[in-house]
Formats: structure tokens, C-alpha cells, sequence
């Protein structure tokens, strides 16, 4: 289970609560925000409690993990790079990052933002915990739904 900043988002145990979108990216091009355009395009699953969680891969940020509580704007952003002497970041390692946050989710456990980001940190990754003034793609849809 997931808390962004003072609110408590409660989720049901071992629930199939995520939908996620597999045939084409819904966030990509004119449907991303402005400020996410130059990110690439992603998948977003959708949580109870206006989470969503969201990676993409390119260059030159490598391999990004998201998770952004909408109401709020809160979210946690880890990025892996890879290492200088590998042209990506090693599947594995992205692999670990994205399960630990989607583990978080799907948890009967509590956890913070501060909580994901000190794991994502622990995993290698560089992280950004913020609250951004727009609207993500992820959260468009999530709203939608």
C-alpha cells in the first residue's frame, strides 16, 4: 500500500486492481503533457486511490519508474542509467525497480513516497521525489476512468 505525502490510500490485498493498457501506448505524442513530450511514451496502470504507475525506456534517461498520486501531484520518479562502459541499462536491474514499486502497491504493507524512494535508491537508481504543477498523461487517463 502506497501513502502519498498526508493522505492514506488504502488498497485491497493480492487484488487484480491495475488495468493496464497493452496494445498500443495511450501516452504518446499529443496525448502526453507538454512538459512529459520530450520523456517518451508509456503505459500507464491505473491503482485505487488516484495512483498510477508508469515506466519508459529511452534515451537519455535510460530507464524511468513512476508512481504519481493525482489529486495530489505527488510522485516518485527512479531512473536507472546505464552504466558507462554498457550501452543500456541491464534488464535485470530495470526488471527490480519497476517490481519493487508494483510490489509496494500490491502490498498490504504501508509505504511512504520517502519510503519508495529510499528503496529505489537502495536498487541504484537516481531519484526524484516532487510535486509537479501539471498534469501527467498517466493521470489524464486515470481521471477518465
Amino acid at each position: 500500500m502506497i501513502r502519498a505525502s498526508l493522505f492514506a490510500v488504502f488498497l485491497i490485498p493480492g487484488a487484480a486492481l491495475a488495468q493496464p493498457i497493452l496494445i498500443q501506448s495511450e501516452c504518446w505524442g499529443p496525448a502526453l503533457a507538454r512538459q512529459e513530450a520530450s520523456q517518451g511514451e508509456y503505459n500507464p496502470l491505473v491503482y485505487p486511490g488516484g495512483l498510477v504507475f508508469y515506466e519508459r525506456t529511452g534515451d537519455p534517461w535510460g530507464v524511468e519508474v513512476v508512481i504519481e498520486h493525482c489529486p495530489s501531484r505527488d510522485r516518485v520518479a527512479a531512473t536507472l542509467y546505464p552504466v558507462p562502459e554498457a550501452e543500456r541499462v541491464d534488464p535485470a536491474e530495470a526488471r527490480a525497480l519497476a517490481d519493487a514499486f508494483l510490489n509496494a502497491l500490491d502490498s498490504a504493507e504501508t509505504y511512504t513516497f520517502s519510503d519508495l524512494a529510499r528503496m529505489a535508491a537502495g536498487l541504484g537508481a537516481n531519484v526524484v521525489q516532487t510535486r509537479v504543477a501539471y498534469q501527467s498523461c498517466a493521470c489524464r487517463i486515470a481521471e477518465g476512468r
